[in-house]
Formats: structure tokens, C-alpha cells, sequence
């Protein structure tokens, strides 16, 4: 056998040693595949039968109670409906049960010391803002603010059943007030609370 016949022989038997190598990979995958495809089918049967088995206890307890035997504990079924809307917190406020009333002994041209007092249950939130009002000729009326007046963005809470003071700096906004008759008014989200009269003299 010459040498060209040599090497053409040992290129054959590569070949086939190749060729048996990938087949034998072949069925080796084929086989893993089988098997991983009949589990998958084996896991979606099993969950089907757990869905079925679901499906009935839930039709068979809709609408009843199930005690458990003995034993004290009853349990109830209860459908939740998936369009139900959960119950919301009621944050309301009622401003009639708000009321400001004014420190006698803080009464000055320039400022003055409040007491706000919220009967509510839920907590009450406010800004910085007030307005001073004056009784001329029996009505109130708006003071004017001064000019460029600017309000900081603050929020102030007074808790539920809860009592604040604080301390109004009237002389920034309106300057000195003269002789009269005034009252505060404190804007608040669901309207304005008056407090009661006090006189400058």
C-alpha cells in the first residue's frame, strides 16, 4: 500500500469515527429531549388537575361556612369580587368643628397669638397664610396686604382633638394696625375659619 493510499484510508476512518461520534450525540439529545418534553407535559397535567380540584372546593364552598370538626374554629368562605374597590380612608375635615380664638393677652398693633382648635377626628392641614379683617360700620372687610407681599409654601398640621398656638406677625403683611375692631381668617382647604373679635385701642 503506497502512502497516498495510506492517508486516504486514515481520512475515511476520521470520518467515520466523526460520523459515529455525532450520531450517538444525536440520540443521546434526542433522548434528553424526550424527556424534558414529557416532563413539561407530566407538570401541566398535574397543575391542571390542582386547578380542577380548586375549581370545585371553591363551588362547593361559595356561598356556605365550614367548621371544622372538633374543634372551635369556624371558617368562613368569603368571595372577594376582583372588580371590588378597597374601602378609602376618609380624610375629610369639617371647618364647623375648627375654631380660632385669639390670646387677649398677646393683643398688639403689630401682632397676635392664636389658639386653633380641631374637634375633628383626622388631622388638619393649613399654610402660612391668614387675612386680617376689620368690622367698619357693622361688616367685616378685607384689609389690604401690603405691596409684594409673598407667602413661604409651609404647611402646618394641628392633629385630631388637638389644640396649636401660633404667633401671627401682622406687622409683615399689613404693617400697624389702627383702633378697631378685628378678627383672623385662615384659609384652609375645604374653606376659611373666622376667630373671634379683638380690638385694638
Amino acid at each position: 500500500m503506497n502512502k497516498l493510499s495510506k492517508i486516504f484510508l486514515g481520512i475515511i476512518i476520521i470520518l467515520l469515527v466523526i460520523l459515529g461520534i455525532m450520531t450517538v450525540s444525536y440520540f443521546n439529545m434526542k433522548k434528553v429531549a424526550i424527556e424534558n418534553f414529557n416532563q413539561v407535559l407530566e407538570s401541566a397535567q398535574e397543575k391542571m388537575n390542582l386547578y380542577k380540584k380548586i375549581s370545585e372546593l371553591e363551588e362547593k364552598n361559595n356561598t356556605t361556612n365550614m367548621t371544622m370538626p372538633n374543634s372551635n374554629v369556624t371558617v368562613v368562605n368569603n368571595t372577594v369580587s376582583q372588580n371590588e374597590i378597597p374601602e378609602q380612608r376618609d380624610d375629610s375635615i369639617d371647618i364647623d368643628k375648627v375654631t380660632i380664638e385669639v390670646d387677649k393677652n398677646s393683643i398688639t398693633p403689630t401682632s397676635v397669638s392664636i389658639i386653633i382648635t380641631n374637634n375633628n377626628e383626622n388631622e388638619l392641614t393649613y399654610g402660612e397664610e391668614f387675612k386680617i379683617q376689620k368690622k367698619i360700620d357693622g361688616e367685616w372687610r378685607d384689609l389690604n396686604y401690603l405691596p409684594n407681599t409673598i407667602w413661604n409654601a409651609m404647611a402646618y398640621i394641628t392633629k385630631g382633638n388637638s389644640q396649636t398656638n401660633k404667633k401671627l406677625n401682622i406687622e409683615n403683611y399689613y404693617g400697624e394696625l389702627e383702633n378697631g375692631i378685628y378678627r383672623v381668617v385662615k384659609p384652609v382647604f375645604d374653606g376659611n375659619i373666622y376667630s373671634d373679635e379683638f380690638e385694638i385701642e
